[in-house]
C-alpha cells in the first residue's frame, strides 16, 4: 500500500525572517509523500521571494491572496488540499523531523482516531529552545478529550502540532471567517465528535516570543476566545442544559484567564473587568484585580522590571 498524501497548510503573513525555517522543517521531514501549500495573506515584506526559493520543489505550492486573517488563509489552503490527511504548520514554528512519520503511522493504526497532536518544545525569537517537553498545558489523554480541551486555558493543541482526517472536515466544518483566529473552536469541534491520540513527545518548536501575534494581539485573541465559547454553547444547548456546572465553572475560568493575560500584556484596563468576573470563583484574583486601580504609568515600569529580571535570570 502506497503511504497517504499529507496536505501541509502553511499560512502566513509579513514573516519573511521565519518562513523559511518554517518551510525547510518540512522539507527535513522523514516521511516525503506529502504536498505543502504555503498560503500568503496579502503579505507587504519580501515573503513571496523568500518562499521563491523553495518552489523548484514540486511538492512546495506558493499561494498569494489578499488579506483576510488566519481563519481565512488555513481554509484557503484547505480548498486547495489534496491529502487524505491535513497538518498545519505555523509561519514561525518548526517541525522535528520525525513529526509527520509518527503521527501518519498512529492515524494509519488507530482508523477510530480522528486526530493526532504531539507535545511542543517551546522556542525564542532566535530558535533556542527555552523550554523542553513536558508542558502539563499541552497534554491529553487518548479519546474522548472534549472537556479537557474545553476547560483548558490554553488551546491544549497549538495547530502547529496537529494531523487530522481530511474526511473530519466533512463533519466539524473548517475554520470560522467570521473569527479571525478560529483555532480553539475548530478543535473545539474536532475534540467533541472524534477521539484524540496525544505523543507525549516533542515534535514541534513552537515559537514564544513577546513579540508574537499572540501577545501584541491579546485584546483581539481574548475576544476570539470568548465568541468561540458563545458559539459553541449556543450549538449545543442540550449539553450545556445537562451540564450546567460545565459551562459555569468555563466562564469563571475564561475571565481569571483572561484578565491575566490582558494585564501581563498591558491591556489593563480590559484586564480590570476579567478580573472582577473572576473574583467569585478565585478569592487570590483580589490581588490583580487590586493592582488594576494602580495608575497605567506605574504598571507599565513594574511590567519593565519584571521583565529585566526574569531576562538577566
Amino acid at each position: 500500500m502506497n503511504d497517504p498524501l499529507v496536505s501541509v497548510v502553511l499560512p502566513t503573513y509579513n514573516l519573511a525572517r521565519h518562513v523559511g525555517e518554517a518551510i525547510e522543517s518540512v522539507l527535513a521531514q522523514t516521511y516525503s509523500r506529502y504536498e505543502l501549500l504555503v498560503v500568503d495573506d496579502g503579505s507587504t515584506d519580501n515573503t513571496k521571494e523568500v518562499v521563491g526559493k523553495y518552489l523548484s520543489d514540486r511538492r512546495v505550492t506558493y499561494i498569494h491572496k489578499e488579506n483576510g486573517g488566519c481563519s481565512s488563509a488555513y481554509n484557503r489552503g484547505l480548498s486547495e488540499a489534496r491529502g487524505g490527511y491535513i497538518a498545519f504548520l505555523e509561519h514561525d514554528d518548526m517541525w522535528m523531523p520525525e513529526k509527520l512519520q509518527l503521527q501518519v503511522q498512529v492515524l494509519e493504526d488507530n482508523p477510530e482516531f480522528g486526530m493526532v497532536h504531539s507535545d511542543v518544545s517551546v522556542i525564542n525569537e532566535q530558535g533556542v529552545i527555552t523550554r523542553k517537553s513536558g508542558n502539563r498545558e499541552r497534554q491529553s489523554h487518548n479519546g474522548m478529550v472534549f472537556e479537557e480541551f474545553f476547560m483548558s486555558d490554553v488551546v491544549i493543541a497549538p495547530l502547529s502540532t496537529v494531523l487530522v482526517r481530511t474526511e473530519c472536515l466533512a463533519k466539524t466544518g473548517k475554520f470560522d471567517e467570521e473569527l479571525p483566529w478560529d483555532d480553539y473552536g475548530f478543535l473545539l469541534r474536532l475534540a467533541w465528535r472524534y477521539p484524540i491520540y496525544f505523543i507525549p513527545q516533542s515534535l514541534i518548536k513552537y515559537r514564544l516570543t513577546p513579540g508574537s501575534l499572540s501577545h501584541k494581539h491579546a485584546d483581539q485573541r481574548v475576544a476570539c476566545y470568548e465568541e468561540t465559547i458563545r458559539r459553541f454553547a449556543a450549538a449545543h444547548t442540550d449539553l450545556f442544559e445537562k451540564h450546567k456546572e460545565l459551562l459555569k465553572t468555563k466562564w469563571l475560568q475564561f475571565h481569571r484567564y483572561s484578565g491575566s493575560v490582558l494585564f501581563q500584556n498591558g491591556f489593563f484596563s480590559l484586564s480590570h473587568s476579567h478580573f472582577r468576573k473572576a473574583l467569585r470563583s478565585d478569592p487570590a484574583t483580589w490581588l490583580m484585580y487590586l493592582l488594576t486601580f494602580a495608575p497605567e504609568g506605574m504598571l507599565v515600569r513594574l511590567q519593565k522590571v519584571k521583565r529585566t529580571f526574569r531576562t538577566r535570570r
